[in-house]
């Protein structure tokens, strides 16, 4: 691995940041408006209802939208990989592997998210004030907590890092081609530590059918599984490993 992949300037950084913002403006802009429009629309429409109105600007419609949204942005980072012409274009900008795929992860991870949910805030106060000012109808809402927003951060990037992988991995049809990995990997997942617990408690088995209930692994799983720092821990090594593979993938992609 050539040490080149590893340099960082900031000066080379700072301009391929501002050229992903020029190239992804206009999609986020977009894809912003048409969310938030669609969800302020629902206001309007439940005038025609009941006489409270229930606020579409809750906790759970930023994580699904966030979450969504994510991870389509993730799974177009590196469309441009797909065309020969934008192929050659993109992996000719004189920086490094590192410098790309930092500022593409700052976009997709960081720029794009935050943007949006202080997008989502902002009219979350806006709306409701609009409806009650030209209506005498009551507007049910709820104060949006940063600490629920912070807590579906984690979980974000790491779905994010796997479809940055998977853009640059198959670029073209990336968030299908991932998803569907994604899904069988689950399946072999599955079968192997299925035949790992047939084999080791064997006793408790006939055939594939388990005969025994009640059986008892000294082992303080749950517990390990329920401290919050060791999943974050586990979360961020995963995190880090995803990264380095796309680097080494990205790299390959220049060779």
């Amino acid at each position: 691995m050539s040490s080149s992949t590893f340099i960082f300037q900031f000066t080379r950084f700072k301009f391929l940041l501002l050229r992903e913002w020029n190239h992804s403006k206009s999609t986020i802009a977009i894809v912003f408006t048409s969310i938030l429009g669609i969800m302020f629309l629902s206001l309007p429409i439940q005038l025609l209802g009941s006489e409270s109105i229930d606020s579409p600007y809750r906790i759970e419609s930023l994580g699904s939208s966030l979450a969504i949204m994510s991870i389509i942005f993730a799974s177009l980072s590196f469309i441009e990989l797909a065309k020969t012409a934008s192929r050659q274009n993109y992996l000719a900008i004189p920086a490094s592997p590192l410098e790309k795929l930092i500022s593409k992860w700052t976009m997709v991870a960081l720029v794009i998210p935050v943007s949006f949910i202080i997008c989502f805030y902002l009219i979350s106060l806006i709306a409701p004030w609009l409806i009650q000012l030209f209506t005498t109808r009551e507007v049910m809402s709820e104060t949006l907590g940063f600490g629920d927003i912070f807590e579906m951060i984690p979980s974000i990037l790491v779905a994010q890092s796997i479809y940055i992988l998977g853009s640059i991995w198959q670029p073209r049809y990336s968030i299908i081609k991932t998803t569907f990995s994604l899904f069988l990997l689950t399946i072999m997942i599955g079968l192997v530590s299925f035949l790992f617990f047939r084999i080791v408690f064997y006793d408790f088995f006939i055939g594939v059918l388990m005969v025994k209930d009640h059986v008892s692994i000294d082992f303080p799983f749950e517990h390990i599984v329920e401290q919050k720092w060791i999943r974050y821990l586990i979360g961020f090594i995963f995190f880090l490993t995803i990264m380095a593979t796309s680097l080494f993938k990205l790299r390959e992609k220049e060779l």
